[in-house]
């Protein structure tokens, strides 16, 4: 949050002196913290009074110590495996985090074998997904580059149905076995395994010091080539998730703001790499002559993605599969900040961003005012 636009936030929630409580426990809400506190003093300074700025240093110095706290109780503090993470502290970053995750394990897990072993060797280790496509495309390329190097130790790396087949093809190593998470759960559940860890563990076993994603093996797919071809990525399927929606962009304002009318001009096609779409966004899509493909899965995706010469996408699995396709893709912000993608931290050095946060905030209000 250290590009935090309080500006939208004031115009959007009224935060004033008079509900500053409301204001801090909806800022605290977030899980990362701004860095440089001192400019996002300075910006709320434009709306708050002294008082209320001296209340929230103290809230802040309060929350900030406990970062520095070397007793401090990983389930009191979750935040910190983060904030070690984006700091660049991997090994105690990931192993706080793991240390959060124990509520997680599936039931036919012996919660004995969920750490990180001292020996592997000879050994085998079940992997499942902890979060979503995203997040499981990084870590299948990471568990690729350590069953390179641990040949003596089995992998069986569970993966989204939906990502099986994409997998499946770029999986060279002899000593990794995939099973799909959904379709084959009563396969993978009576595996013979001694240890058990979720995906996201591959930073410890490679001892990180540097999450360089830009640095793991390439997926596979069938090369498409296909001259001037811009895919597009704007809206995930609804979920209950808030925080998910927080990534969306309205079709409209997505673009107007990347001035696709142009790109068409000049001679490109531009395709979704949706699998779903509303009405509304069909309707659009339409008008503007855009490609509509019906994907099954995400290896039919990629082939999309590899007939493009440029990928403009929201933080969502397709970001992530274009990266790993090492496309030339820029990373599109709504009031989701993505954190992750700073340089300084060295996950994603060359992925390119656009913040869009200000645009979605005048369309919406344009909406409300009408």
């Amino acid at each position: 949050l250290k590009t935090l636009d309080t500006s939208c936030f004031k115009n959007l929630f009224g935060f004033s002196d008079d509900n500053r409580e409301v204001f801090f426990d909806f800022f605290y809400s977030f899980n990362i913290r701004p860095q440089d506190n001192k400019a996002f003093i300075d910006t709320i300074s434009s709306f708050f009074s002294e008082q209320t700025i001296s209340v929230y240093e103290s809230y802040s110095d309060v929350y900030q110590n406990n970062y520095t706290k070397t007793d401090y109780s990983p389930e009191l503090y979750s935040d910190t495996a983060y904030y070690y993470i984006l700091k660049g502290d991997l090994q105690k970053g990931w192993i706080n985090k793991t240390l959060n995750m124990r509520h997680q394990i599936p039931p036919f897990i012996d919660p004995s074998k969920f750490c990180q072993p001292p020996a592997l060797k000879h050994k085998t280790l079940l992997i499942t997904p902890e979060q979503g496509f995203g997040d499981n495309i990084i870590h299948f390329r990471m568990w690729q580059k350590f069953c390179k190097k641990a040949l003596t130790v089995k992998v069986v790396f569970i993966v989204r149905d939906e990502l099986f087949e994409l997998f499946n093809e770029s999986n060279d190593c002899k000593n990794m076995r995939l099973y799909r998470f959904e379709s084959d759960y009563t396969l993978y559940s009576q595996i013979h395994f001694d240890y058990f860890c979720f995906d996201y563990f591959a930073p410890l076993y490679l001892l990180l010091k540097k999450n360089n994603i830009t640095n793991y093996p390439k997926l596979k797919t069938s090369h498409i080539h296909t001259d001037k071809k811009i895919g597009i990525f704007w809206s995930t399927e609804p979920r209950t998730d808030s925080w998910i929606r927080l990534k969306n962009v309205p079709l409209e304002v997505f673009w107007n703001q990347l001035n696709l009318d142009s790109l068409l001009l000049d001679g490109y096609k531009i395709c979704s790499l949706q699998a779903v779409h509303s009405e509304q966004d069909l309707k659009f899509l339409e008008e503007k002559g855009v490609k509509i493909h019906g994907f099954k899965d995400f290896s039919e995706t990629a082939n999309a993605i590899q007939s493009c010469e440029k990928i403009f996408s929201i933080d969502t699995g397709v970001l992530h599969l274009c990266q790993a396709l090492k496309k030339d893709v820029t990373c599109i912000f709504n009031f989701y900040k993505g954190y992750h993608y700073d340089k300084t931290n060295g996950l994603y050095p060359k992925i390119k961003k656009k913040n869009l946060c200000n645009s979605i905030f005048e369309y919406h209000q344009q909406k409300l005012n009408k």
